[in-house]
């Protein structure tokens, strides 16, 4: 008995099958990139829980809350280096290692740092016992301290502080506000679109 031939498929059964494996990728891509923005929503959140929960704790035990974040016309303004360095200068200042010294920001040109107020948050809550324990429960996925290439660094009185930040899921360094008439402050996220100010930012409130 001679062999059976296989039979070759045509042109339109192959034109077919690609038509149905597209529409199964178009179907299959966007149902993926929503499962995988579910989950950082998720993570996202529980960030925020646990950010407000340190700087909760923080403030019962120094009986204020880590910063303000106030121009001197009393609006909302994310914290500059400059800030930083003050912030940093004033929590150790009532440390052992305190000289009275000047904090140096590095790399330089500080300029470029953009990640103040997070840097300075993280700082903050991590020095305090009460508060530096939720510390260790944040993903270190979530914290950093790089930036080009480079560790974002403070120096003071002959020591190097590196300088973590706290990101969201997208990378990105989450915002703290306050200001004297709320009760709590605000910490934020810029959210799947990574922009901030916009709809789909996520907060502790």
């Amino acid at each position: 008995m001679r062999p059976r031939k296989l039979k070759a498929f045509t042109i339109v059964e192959l034109l077919i099958v690609s038509a149905v494996l597209l529409i199964i990728a178009g179907v299959a891509v966007p149902f993926s990139v929503k499962v995988k923005n579910q989950f950082k929503l998720k993570d996202t959140k529980a960030l925020l829980t646990v950010l407000a929960d340190a700087v909760e704790r923080y403030q019962n035990a120094r009986g204020d809350v880590p910063f303000t974040t106030l121009d001197d016309s009393g609006n909302i303004r994310l914290p500059q280096p400059d800030e930083l360095k003050e912030i940093i200068e004033a929590e150790i200042s009532g440390s052992p290692e305190a000289d009275g010294g000047a904090v140096t920001l590095l790399p330089e040109p500080s300029v470029h740092n953009s990640f103040a107020g997070s840097e300075a948050l993280y700082f903050i809550l991590s020095r305090c016992p009460d508060s530096a324990k939720f510390l260790e429960e944040i993903s270190s996925d979530m914290i950093t301290a790089k930036y080009d290439g480079q560790t974002l660094k403070a120096a003071y009185a002959g020591k190097e502080y590196i300088l973590p930040r706290i990101t969201d899921s997208w990378g990105n360094a989450i915002r703290y506000y306050y200001k004297a008439e709320w009760t709590f402050p605000r910490i934020v996220s810029a959210g799947p679109d990574c922009e901030f100010d916009t709809e789909d930012d996520i907060s502790n409130f």
